[in-house]
C-alpha cells in the first residue's frame, strides 16, 4: 500500500551533547517504502529519524519498520519483539506487544490523508556485538474525523549484528480486486499470505460497484473445517453472516508461520445467478502445527458483482502475493 505522502529526515547524534548532523532528507509521494541506506553506523551510535506529514492512500493502515545487513539488498523478516501503548481523545488506552514479529510496528495509522508526525531513535545499529533497539513516539493523528490518537514504545532486533539500511513501508489492510475481465470462473492464488498479528481469519465481500463498496449484509452463507498435526479438527459455518470466511482463525505472525491456497470464484458476472466460492489453503500455524482449511461460500443474491476484497478480521495485511486468472470457456 503506497505512502500517499511524507517527509522523513535522518539524522546522528554525535559526542558533542545535543549535537545532530543531517544524513537525508526524503520527501516522498506514492511510494511503498522508503529506504535509507546509507546510514553511517560506524560514525553514530545513535539515529534520529522524524516523519512529518506522513499519509496513507487508504485508511487503518500501519506505518513499519524493517533492518537490513547488506545495505539494503534484502530487509531482516524475523527476530523482532514490541511493547508500545496508545490512548486516545475517546478515553480509551491500551497496548500492544510481541516476541515474534517480522518487523517494527509503530502502531500508527490514519484515515486516509490525515497527516501524521512522529520520530524514532534507533540505537547500536552499527555495533555488531549489540541488538539493535528503537524507541518512538508519534504526535495526535486522526483514525476519523473525531477521534484522535497517540503511540508510544520500545521494540528490539534480537540479533546482535551490524545493521546498515533502514526500510520504512506500511501494511495494507486489504486488497481489492476491480478489474475482472469478461470470465464465467475466476482462479486466485494466495502466496506466503500472512497478518500482521496472531490468530487473525481471512474474509472476502463481494462488490456490485466496481468496489466503490463491498457488501456487508447478511447475506452470505459458508461452511468450512480445518485440521492440523496436533490431532485437532474443527468446523465453521453461517447462514447468515456479513462475509465469507476462507480460513479459520489460527494462522501465525512468525516470519515461516504463512499460508498458501487458492480460491475457485463462479458466476460473479451473471446477474441472475448467485457468486459461489471453493478454497483450499495450507499453513503452519501460530502453534507451528501444520494445518489445512477447506471451505466453499455464496452470497445469495442474483446480480453482478464486479469486484471483490480480501481482508483481516483484525489487523492488516503483513504480506502476501495475490494473482488473479479468469478461466476461458471452450
Amino acid at each position: 500500500m503506497p505512502i500517499g505522502q511524507a517527509k522523513f529526515g535522518l539524522l546522528g547524534g554525535v559526542p558533542d551533547p545535543g549535537k545532530l548532523e543531517l544524513i537525508e532528507t526524503q520527501t516522498v509521494s506514492s511510494d511503498a517504502t522508503v529506504d535509507f541506506t546509507s546510514i553511517q553506523g560506524s560514525t553514530y551510535n545513535v539515529h534520529f529519524l522524524t516523519y512529518n506529514d506522513l499519509q496513507t492512500a487508504s485508511a487503518s493502515i500501519y506505518t513499519e519498520i524493517r533492518l537490513s545487513n547488506d545495505s539494503g539488498t534484502s530487509f531482516e523478516t524475523s527476530n523482532y519483539q514490541r511493547a508500545v501503548q496508545y490512548m486516545g481523545i475517546n478515553g480509551t488506552f491500551g497496548e500492544g506487544r510481541t516476541t515474534s514479529a517480522d518487523r517494527f510496528s509503530l502502531l500508527s495509522f490514519t484515515q486516509a490523508n490525515n497527516p501524521m508526525t512522529g520520530y524514532v531513535y534507533f540505537y547500536n545499529l552499527g555495533d555488531s556485538s549489540k541488538y539493535s533497539f528503537i524507541t518512538h513516539q508519534n504526535a495526535m493523528n486522526l483514525e476519523s474525523s473525531t477521534v484522535g490518537w497517540s503511540y508510544f514504545g520500545s521494540q528490539v532486533y534480537k540479533v546482535a549484528e551490524t545493521i546498515d539500511a533502514i526500510r520504512i513501508m506500511n501494511s495494507g489492510s486489504s486488497v481489492n480486486f476491480t478489474s475482472l475481465g469478461n470470465y464465467n470462473v475466476h482462479f486466485l492464488t494466495i502466496t506466503d499470505l500472512q497478518a500482521t498479528g496472531d490468530a487473525r481469519v481471512l474474509y472476502l465481500r463481494f462488490s456490485n460497484d466496481g468496489g466503490s463498496s463491498f457488501i456487508s449484509s447478511s447475506n452470505y452463507d459458508y461452511a468450512n473445517q480445518e485440521g492440523d498435526s496436533s490431532g485437532t479438527f474443527n468446523e465453521g459455518r453461517s447462514s447468515s453472516s456479513s462475509f465469507i470466511r476462507l480460513q479459520e482463525g489460527n494462522g501465525g505472525s512468525a516470519s515461516n508461520e504463512v499460508a498458501n491456497g487458492y480460491v475457485y470464484l463462479y458466476n460473479l458476472l451473471d446477474s441472475a445467478k448467485y457468486s459461489f466460492t471453493t478454497y483450499h489453503l495450507t499453513q503452519l500455524d501460530r502453534d507451528v502445527n501444520y494445518s489445512f482449511n477447506f471451505s466453499s461460500g455464496v452470497l445469495h443474491t442474483a446480480e453482478t458483482h464486479n469486484a471483490f476484497r480480501l481482508y483481516f478480521n483484525a489487523d492488516n495485511i503483513s504480506k502476501a502475493k495475490f494473482s488473479l486468472y479468469g478461466i476461458k470457456e471452450s
